[in-house]
């Protein structure tokens, strides 16, 4: 709980499908004391997704608040119109690992929740999760950016993983020369 305090206001939209897993949402973070700037919807009534998507993050990309939530059946209808929105960098989490993941690694500002294939308990654990966490990647070079990925995967893999990054670095440079682009 100890990172939640410094949490600006959080943004928090859904759709009719969302609704109540909202409303849960909506009480836990008014319980731990950060303040709440909520969209709606504010019924079961049939509405748009994109709508509540939009208004969550323009409101996240202009900075009126710190970070949005949405909430619809499966998560990927608003994550897709979030990421819409130019400086967005919305991640649908199904679990606590992703949420952390999300934050830790891609620097998340909007996380989007699956109200129909995700308990509402857990919705909460993966809140709770994801607003106790910071982002470590900070602006670095290719090579260390490159370098930290690589060490989050053992073994053989983080191998693999290295030689894939450099052969489609080194495969967009060969297309971009084909095309007429002369830098990546």
């Amino acid at each position: 709980q100890g990172g939640m305090e410094l949490v600006n206001q959080i943004a928090i939209g859904s759709d009719h499908a969302g609704f109540e897993a909202k409303e849960a949402i909506v009480k836990l973070l008014k319980e731990k004391k950060i303040p709440v700037k909520d969209f709606g919807t504010f019924s079961k009534d049939s509405v748009d997704y994109p709508d509540y998507a939009k208004n969550v993050a323009v409101a996240v990309s202009r900075n009126e608040v710190g970070e949005g939530i949405l909430i619809c059946n499966s998560g990927i209808g608003m994550s897709i119109a979030a990421n819409k929105v130019k400086g967005i960098r919305a991640a649908l989490c199904m679990t606590v690992e992703l949420a952390r993941f999300s934050k830790l690694h891609n620097n998340a500002n909007v996380l989007c929740l699956s109200a129909g294939y995700v308990t509402i308990d857990e919705l909460k654990k993966i809140v709770e999760a994801w607003l106790e966490v910071s982002c470590e990647v900070r602006r670095c070079g290719e090579a260390e950016f490159q370098e930290m990925f690589v060490a989050q995967i053992p073994g053989h893999a983080g191998i693999l993983a290295r030689f894939g990054a450099k052969l489609l670095k080194h495969g967009l440079k060969f297309l971009l020369k084909a095309v007429g682009t002369k830098d990546v």
